[in-house]
This record gives structure tokens, C-alpha cells and sequence, in this order.
């Protein structure tokens, strides 16, 4: 079952998954399990994804399990698909109540955190530098996912925001890097890019649009009038389309519910609800 679920042959594994005796959370020495490996495979093409796809639909899938092996121990499929930024099998992960988005790794770092690690690989690229991305390549969605979903708790962004310190680059390293002197690397480019966005998060603004998924490091989006949960890049276009294509109307009372009650510490939940004030309302009924 491992070796039709990597190498994405999903008519196999269909079969595979029809015999009663079938189990489908067995795992290697390592703790890798056939979901593990549609994650980590090299197959090119839809195979994997949809042999992903095959396995969360079993019901005794272990969503959870974690690999045991050297310099991967407690690694989640959560981890694993944020840390090598395939950003489609984190959006299902996400949208699956089974899976605990807040489980640390065997070294104490939450899924949120390898999102991050995952982006070092991608900052020469000037497409994340101004938030840009299309459906190949795109370092930066599986952050912007965790945190679209609210289900990332305090503690999680809290310890990823003190981990992304650590190799924040000083304003002299930053000044010799624009000076033409020593560049900065590429844990320091993440940190760079991440840190406000993160930061923004933890004050209730929003430097992602909830409908395009761009960032905008350096500056606070619009807010929704109505639940001042989400943030838009512009009420013409983002705004429009989040409110009618994406769900927005149905979800905007609920949203505005949910913060009050975080507020008023009548429940938990994730960091995307309602934090500190936001500022003074503008014209229109957008905050900044």
C-alpha cells in the first residue's frame, strides 16, 4: 500500500484499500506511513496528490502519526507537507478536524514553524518577495493557510514568532547587506519577510488578503466592517469577490460572534480571532 500511495497509482491503492485486512497506518522502522509517502514523494504528476486524497477519506486513517526517525522525530504529515511547502496537501490537512494543527515535533516546533523553515529555500526568488505566486511555485501559501484557518493556536505562533527572532537580521547587517557589503541569508530573508506578518497577526491586523492569498509585509490590510477578522488588499476587487465567491457572506456574523467571545475570554480557539483594537474606523467602513 506504501509503494502504490508514493508512486501515486491510485487504481492500485483503490483496490488496496477494499480488502478488509488491509492496514493502512502500518508503518516502516522510521514511523513513515503510506500517507507520509504520498507526501514525500518525487512522482511527478496529480497520482500522489489523489492517492492523499484516497487515504483521509478512510476513516481509521491515523492523521496524526509521526515518523521516529534521526533529525525527523514526531514529524506529523502536518509537518511534513508545510516543511516541503506542498501547499495543496496542507490546505486538506487543514481542513481536516482529526488533524492536530498544533502538535510540536520531537524537538518542540509546531507545523506553523516548518511553513517558515520551508520559505528559506525560496527567498532568492523575487516572486515571494513581493508576495507574488502561482500553483507551482509558491513558498509562502502554507503560511498564509495556517493562519487563514484559525486553528493555529497562541502558544504555536508565539514560539514561531520567538524562533524567526533568533536569526532576524540587525538594522547594521541590514544596512551593510544594501550597502553591497555581506547579503543577508537565506534564514534571514525569512525572517525579514515573516516576522511582520506574524507580529501583525498577534494584534488582530492582517498582512494577507483572505481572498487572493497575497502579503503585504509591510503594511496593515483593509478590515471587514462587519467581523473585523479578515483583511482584504482592496474592497474593489479582493473584497467583492471574498464576499460572494469565498464564502464571506455566510461566514461574517459567526466570525464577528466567535472574536467576541474570545475577547470576553468565553472561548479559545485560534489565532485568527479578535485581538487588541485595531484603530480608528475609516470612511466606508474599513479600518486600517
Amino acid at each position: 500500500i506504501s509503494g502504490a500511495a508514493n508512486r501515486g497509482h491510485t487504481k492500485c491503492l483503490k483496490l488496496l484499500l477494499e480488502a478488509p485486512s488491509i492496514k493502512v497506518n502500518k508503518a516502516n522502522e522510521d514511523g513513515r506511513t503510506p500517507l507520509y509517502r504520498t507526501i514525500t514523494t518525487t512522482t511527478l504528476g496529480p497520482g500522489p496528490l489523489e492517492c492523499f486524497k484516497l487515504l483521509l477519506e478512510v476513516k481509521d486513517i491515523d492523521v496524526n502519526k509521526a515518523t521516529t526517525y534521526e533529525g525527523r522525530v514526531g514529524w506529523t504529515p502536518l509537518h511534513w507537507a508545510a516543511n516541503l511547502g506542498k501547499f495543496k496537501y496542507v490546505e486538506l490537512l487543514l481542513q481536516d478536524p482529526r488533524v492536530n494543527v498544533n502538535k510540536p515535533d520531537g524537538y518542540g516546533d509546531f507545523p506553523l514553524y516548518h511553513a517558515c523553515m520551508h520559505m528559506t529555500v525560496a527567498m532568492s526568488s523575487v516572486g515571494v518577495r513581493d508576495g507574488r505566486f502561482d500553483d507551482f511555485t509558491d513558498p509562502i501559501r502554507g503560511l498564509v493557510l495556517f493562519l487563514q484557518s484559525r486553528r493555529v493556536s497562541t502558544k504555536a505562533l508565539d514560539h514561531t514568532i520567538d524562533l524567526c527572532k533568533l536569526v532576524d537580521p540587525t538594522k547594521r547587517q541590514i544596512a551593510v547587506a544594501e550597502a553591497g557589503g555581506e547579503p543577508l541569508d537565506n534564514w534571514q530573508l525569512m525572517a525579514q519577510h515573516v516576522l511582520p506578518i506574524l507580529k501583525a497577526q498577534t494584534t488582530g491586523h492582517r498582512r494577507w488578503c483572505d481572498w487572493c492569498q497575497r502579503v503585504t509585509p509591510d503594511r496593515n490590510l483593509l478590515m471587514c466592517a462587519g467581523c473585523d477578522e479578515v483583511g482584504y488588499c482592496d474592497r474593489v476587487c479582493c473584497q467583492k469577490n471574498g464576499w460572494s465567491k469565498g464564502g464571506h457572506r455566510g461566514k461574517c456574523a459567526e466570525l464577528a460572534v466567535e472574536a467576541a467571545e474570545a475577547k470576553a475570554g468565553c472561548g479559545g480557539g485560534g489565532v485568527g480571532k479578535k485581538g487588541k483594537a485595531r484603530g480608528k474606523r475609516k470612511k466606508g467602513g474599513r479600518r486600517r
